[in-house]
């Protein structure tokens, strides 16, 4: 991990798994363990969903001046898997809680989540659009078909 001291680069970095923890927390207040699990199950299959993604795309990350080197499949700089976990969990809160505040809350992490990646060189800004997109579409596709065949009858 880069060595970070700014505040919102911290936050930036951490960004994807503080937007998840404050779906967790939402979604636990308001609704069932079914659909609290249900979100927990489309993280992950997010996460593998990107991690197919940087197998097949493999797009190199850009150079870095610190010398930090990935591993495995993280080598692999498209799409980011930061961008794409912050905007699957930030569009997929929004379009179950309809949320404004949270909207705002999540999007202003998840900026600096993009900020910071791009600022340490560890996407592209295209990689970073790419991420953003594919999570957000993820997201709004989960959320069509749970309503479509009613996964849940709770859902809004």
């Amino acid at each position: 991990m880069e060595k970070l001291t700014n505040p919102i680069d911290i936050i930036g970095y951490y960004g994807p798994l503080i937007i998840i923890f404050i779906g967790i927390a939402n979604i636990y207040l308001k609704y069932n363990t079914q659909f609290l699990l249900l979100y927990v199950f489309l993280n992950i299959i997010n996460r593998s969903l990107n991690q197919l993604l940087k197998i097949i795309i493999q797009e190199p990350r850009p150079k870095s001046n610190d010398g930090y080197t990935f591993q495995g499949v993280e080598k692999h700089g498209m799409p980011s898997g930061h961008a794409q976990i912050s905007f699957f969990a930030i569009t997929y809160l929004y379009l179950i809680t309809h949320s404004s505040w949270l909207l705002i809350g999540t999007l202003c992490i998840g900026l600096s989540t993009l900020r910071q990646r791009f600022k340490y060189k560890r996407h592209t800004a295209r990689q970073l659009l790419v991420g953003s997109t594919v999570g957000a579409l993820f997201a709004y596709m989960c959320d069509y078909y749970t309503r479509k065949y009613k996964i849940f009858a709770t859902v809004k």
